[in-house]
């Protein structure tokens, strides 16, 4: 293109050597050189096991799915106090999510929506609003992983592919408690005065009203007999 940002090209490290020897480069503290790289002893220096893993762990996909696996941990242990393990593995897996982010270039305005979807999720849990908290953190969760890696280059960022499964799993998992819940407080209380009206039992010798283990005094407006059934209604 005429801009000469190449200075040239080689197919393998050898040729690379071969053409880098005997040319001068400039270091940071100005002093000049030429290289001597024909011919050279070549020496590779592995990764260590930390940079190994390291090297998994900044991947955005990784980061991002240990992150939510992490939050999805903290949030059982909330709402189910006294099961330990996905406490733990939650927090561990969020601790590593949170060291790769660190070497990300990680916008933190999406991990702040992030973070307020999870508290809008526990939210959920104590408060009934019929899914109302849960769908706004649907959407704050969607758009939390969209901005949470600030880059314009593909690898590195989080995968739509990745995304939209966990966003659409966690819609599912809110809606579907949601159901559970409103379902739960439409059901009539299986005990106490509001569970009599309608049940039905028997008038025993005493003139009693037996009905789920107890005995009551009943008012009819008909003349009504030892055995025979009765039907509450009003108590």
């Amino acid at each position: 293109t005429g801009i000469k940002v190449v200075d040239l090209i080689a197919k393998d490290l050898n040729e690379l050597l071969q053409k880098c020897d005997g040319r001068e480069v400039k270091l940071a503290s100005g002093k000049k050189i030429v290289l001597k790289t024909e011919g050279a002893l070549l020496q590779k220096a592995p990764m260590s096991l930390r940079q190994r893993i390291l090297d998994i762990l900044i991947n955005p996909n990784i980061a991002y799915l240990l992150m939510m696996l992490g939050f999805y941990g903290l949030l059982f242990e909330i709402t189910h106090p006294g099961v330990w393990f996905p406490g733990v593995a939650g927090l561990i897996c969020l601790i590593l999510a949170l060291y790769a982010f660190h070497t990300l270039p990680t916008n933190y305005a999406g991990l702040a929506l992030i973070l307020l979807a999870m508290a809008l999720f526990v939210a959920e849990a104590f408060v009934t609003s019929y899914g109302l908290l849960a769908m706004v953190g649907i959407v704050s969760l969607l758009l939390g992983s969209l901005f949470l890696v600030d880059s314009t280059a593909e690898f590195m960022q989080i995968s739509l592919k990745l995304i939209v499964p966990v966003v659409a799993s966690t819609a599912f998992l809110f809606v579907f408690l949601a159901t559970l819940a409103l379902r739960a407080h439409r059901r009539k209380s299986p005990s106490g005065v509001e569970a009599l009206v309608g049940a039905v039992g028997v008038l025993d010798s005493d003139g009693k009203f037996s009905v789920g283990g107890e005995l009551w005094d009943v008012i009819s407006s008909e003349p009504i007999r030892p055995g025979d059934p009765v039907e509450v209604t009003a108590v």
